[in-house]
């Protein structure tokens, strides 16, 4: 009686435990399935968070007016890391399912940033040797850096693109924007200033050498580009929060456009009077003494203004960059802080 009682509850017994027992499986596989892909989509986070890291400390190195050859070491250290992490992808990197979408996304990304790095597109502080060049030339090199950095940009909105479709392929919530990407944005205020700073360089030079008719191709070609950056810096103040770049960036551009105008206008009334009492030196039989001893006088007293003048906007001018500088060094600090941002790369819900 006791044995046929008991038959059926052990038969019970070890169907319910196979079930429990199917089910921890089950979850246990799952559980560990899921892990995996969050770990594998992590790793591309650290990834992310050292390219725009590396992209920040290039940023403020040239901000802050490191010295060439520390900058310089700083980016060599930056894309042998970068060539580095690529090749562990190459080899080791065999996806996520065998899905290799996220590796070559990530990779095709990187080797845009190395790219970037070894042209040498975001070095923004080589006035002087740029200055060098023919207007025409400096043009040219202005374009190719601003396609080259959009270009880049390009790329960073299609990996973030190619991220939010792959966290839905798998189910996982991973962190992307497809907004203005925020060293996007200081990357293009950055241009803004450099092409300004680079003509104000080349002007100075030639008016420094008496060049009149350089002078006055330079001038023109500054003021285009300061109307063509003030157009954009009214485009880009409405991408971020925080617009102190952009105010400090549009007073920058206004004071050089207007000052350097100024400044033109002094020394071609210096120039003409300069021209004049040469011409006068050279062919003094038809000149009277009072005439001449009038021009002299005359030109003296314009040199001393034209003189004034241009000490008086070169220190104003100085002022107004290092302001520039402080409120670039400010919003790289207060804005760039993938810690934060890239804490954690999946939310899991």
């Amino acid at each position: 009686m006791n044995k046929t009682t008991l038959l059926p509850q052990r038969k019970n017994y070890k169907k319910l435990l196979v079930i429990m027992l199917f089910i921890i499986s089950v979850n246990s596989i799952n559980g560990q399935s899921y892990r995996s892909q969050r770990s594998y989509v992590d790793d591309f986070g650290r990834n992310e968070l050292f390219v725009k890291e590396s992209l920040a400390e290039y940023s403020k190195s040239i901000v802050n007016s490191i010295s060439e050859e520390r900058t310089e070491n700083t980016l060599k250290i930056i894309y042998l890391k970068l060539e580095k992490i690529n090749s562990i992808l190459l080899k080791n990197d065999k996806g996520l399912n065998g899905d290799l979408t996220l590796r070559d996304a990530f990779i095709s990304l990187n080797s845009k940033t190395i790219s970037l790095f070894k042209s040498k597109t975001l070095r923004l502080n080589d006035y002087k040797e740029l200055s060098a060049l023919s207007i025409e030339e400096i043009d040219e090199v202005f374009k190719r850096k601003e396609s080259e950095i959009e270009d880049y940009y390009a790329e960073v909105l299609n990996f973030e693109k190619m991220k939010r479709e792959f966290g839905l392929k798998y189910d996982i919530k991973i962190r992307s924007s497809i907004r203005k990407n925020i060293l996007e944005y200081n990357a293009m205020e950055n241009l803004l200033f450099y092409k300004i700073n680079v003509i104000d360089e080349k002007l100075i030079n030639l008016i420094n050498q008496n060049k009149s008719e350089e002078i006055f191709s330079c001038i023109t070609y500054l003021n285009t580009i300061s109307d063509d950056a003030l157009i954009k810096v009214e485009t880009y103040k409405t991408e971020v929060t925080d617009t102190s770049l952009n105010t400090a960036n549009k007073q920058f551009i206004e004071y050089m456009k207007i000052n350097n105008g100024s400044l033109y206008s002094y020394y071609v009334q210096f120039d003409k009077l300069n021209t004049e009492l040469q011409k006068m030196k050279l062919d003094s039989a038809g000149v009277s003494d009072e005439q001449y001893n009038a021009t002299v006088r005359n030109f003296n007293n314009v040199k001393n203004i034209y003189y004034s003048a241009f000490d008086l906007i070169q220190s104003k001018k100085q002022s107004v960059i290092n302001k520039w500088y402080v409120s670039n060094s400010n919003f790289l600090k207060n804005n760039i802080q993938f810690e934060n941002n890239y804490e954690r790369y999946t939310d899991i819900d």
